[in-house]
């Protein structure tokens, strides 16, 4: 994350990426755009504002993987370090498991990030997302967004439920209102 020491602005961003990752978790995605443009609007550099935010939940989401992965091998030494969750499409009855390279690419990229963070690769977790940030659309960036909330409440909800250590701000983020 690069906040260039501006305590003030990454309070602002956490903040925000807090209350949009509760907006997930009560079911009240529709509440993000109107959410994040309130906090956009008096920014200087809005797209810039909005790249920040996708980079802190990227990562936070990639951090929650690996440490979910490695609770499980804590647990089972001999487990084939899956991801904690499938990507799946299809109508019930009908559902198939989707492998990396059949997804889009931005959330090819969230999924590859927090398989990076899984297998104890900070460094190439933060590449790929500095990489996605720096290439990707609009249209792409706020896919990235969407992919990695969710995927954030799905892990933060699992690693709550096992007790799994998380960031102050996701925990309050799944804090009813």
């Amino acid at each position: 994350m690069e906040f260039d020491g501006d305590l003030e602005r990454q309070q602002r961003i956490i903040g925000l990426a807090s209350a949009v990752l509760g907006l997930i978790a009560r079911d009240e995605a529709d509440r993000i755009p109107e959410t994040v443009a309130q906090y956009l609007k008096p920014a200087t550099e809005p797209e810039q504002e909005f790249r920040l935010l996708a980079s802190v939940t990227v990562r936070e989401c990639a951090a929650l993987a690996g440490a979910r992965m490695a609770y499980g091998r804590e647990r089972n030494p001999d487990l084939d370090n899956e991801l904690p969750f499938r990507i799946e499409t299809g109508s019930e009855g009908q559902r198939r498991t989707l492998g990396i390279d059949e997804l889009p690419p931005p959330l090819r990229t969230v999924v590859r990030t927090m398989l990076a963070e899984g297998y104890g690769d900070p460094r190439t977790a933060d590449e790929l997302v500095d990489i996605a940030l720096r290439e990707a659309t609009q249209h792409e960036l706020h896919f990235l967004l969407s992919a990695s909330l969710m995927f954030t409440v799905q892990l933060a909800n699992e690693c709550l439920r096992l007790g799994i250590p998380m960031a102050d701000w996701v925990r309050a983020a799944l804090a009813p209102e």
